[in-house]
């Protein structure tokens, strides 16, 4: 018998798969289980949104994925292979539509005061930062149950630049990441290869743009107090999102994006003088569980996928340019830790270490 999760040899008597660690899942454990479901039905209540069967004691509607005892609730995008899997904050890269921003509690009129000071900052930031390239190197690692790293991590290097979505107009313009493949595991991509489900996608929505003030309406904002960063005097925020959408899940061959805004929270560090964003963190504030199609699964394999835990850490720092001199705040570092249960990979760091940035000066000239 093979370990359906890796496909390892397993040992007759073993409970969980010693390779991979998953639980052994043996063909008399599913015939149990569908009995169980069976007489259960008679049991079920209703879905109020989507009016599908749920188990009496159930919390989520395994259908619609929605909470069944109050309103919808949103969570974050991210990508599986039945291997491998990464998330992708959605606060980080969602585009937000709304015009007025929104403090709420205590500390309204520091927040307004902070938001003002961000949203300038990152206009001037936008202003600038498209006409500066950068390298991003890549490293996804596979994490054991002690967060160390397991063997050889996947290692990519992006050209990286910001521009404005084409086909946006000029008052709801969208800002994106741009990202041009350079090296795949030390190698030139070829252009058949396709990307791992972990790799960065090659256009992305830019982490500052929910600051902008025509975006900051679509999120909550609330005084978290004063700290250090970078050697600075920060002020700090915590922000959720306003959405109440339901959760869209996308299947793309063996890859899924998942987008269920709003079960995340986040915060942001900004230079206490200047509004300058030194740091963005976010995360996921409880595990979001849903099923996997029966064309994405395999044999005896598991119905559900749970994210268990999402962290995402950005950083940002100077960077000093000459002729003409310059001094810029960009981004420097980017971590994301996920736990998933239910895949072939349970633990994922992606770091990505951004350097090497160069400047347009004109239409053909890039300064270092």
């Amino acid at each position: 018998m093979h370990c359906i999760h890796c496909g390892e040899q397993l040992v007759e008597s073993a409970k969980f798969c010693a390779a991979c660690g998953e639980k052994i899942q043996r063909p008399q454990d599913q015939d149990k289980r569908q009995v169980l479901e069976s007489t259960a039905t008679s049991d079920m209540k209703t879905c109020n949104y989507c009016k599908e069967d749920v188990k009496p004691d159930a919390t989520r509607c395994p259908h619609c994925h929605r909470i069944t005892n109050r309103a919808g609730f949103d969570l974050f995008t991210m990508s599986w292979r039945r291997t491998q899997c990464v998330v992708v904050l959605g606060a980080l890269l969602a585009g937000a539509t709304s015009s007025s921003a929104s403090a709420q509690g205590t500390g309204d009129r520091q927040v307004d005061s902070a938001l003002h000071d961000i949203g300038a900052f990152v206009e001037r930031y936008y202003s600038r930062a498209q006409s500066v390239v950068a390298d991003v190197r890549v490293r996804v690692h596979h994490m054991g149950r002690d967060l160390s790293p397991q063997g050889r991590p996947r290692r990519l290097l992006y050209e990286m630049r910001v521009e404005w979505a084409e086909g946006t107009d000029e008052e709801d313009r969208e800002p994106v990441v741009m990202r041009q493949l350079l090296e795949a595991d030390g190698r030139p991509p070829e252009p058949d290869d396709d990307p791992e489900c972990t790799d960065p996608k090659l256009v992305s929505g830019e982490p500052l743009a929910m600051f902008l003030p025509s975006r900051q309406g679509d999120y909550l904002f609330s005084w978290a107090g004063h700290d250090r960063e970078a050697g600075r005097d920060a002020i700090v925020l915590d922000y959720r999102s306003r959405r109440d959408e339901s959760p869209t899940i996308e299947w793309d061959d063996n890859c899924v994006t998942v987008d269920v805004p709003g079960l995340t929270r986040g915060r942001v560090w900004a230079d206490a003088e200047s509004g300058d964003v030194l740091r963005l963190d976010e995360r996921l504030t409880g595990m979001f569980e849903f099923l996997v199609p029966p064309e994405q699964s395999r044999r005896w394999g598991p119905r559900t996928m749970t994210i268990e835990r999402a962290d995402t850490s950005i950083r940002y720092r100077l960077i000093v340019f000459s002729g003409p001199d310059e001094t810029l705040l960009l981004p420097s570092s980017i971590e994301q830790m996920t736990v998933w249960r239910g895949t072939g990979t349970r633990r994922l760091l992606i770091t990505h270490d951004i350097s090497n940035y160069r400047r347009f000066v004109t239409g053909s000239r890039i300064i270092r």
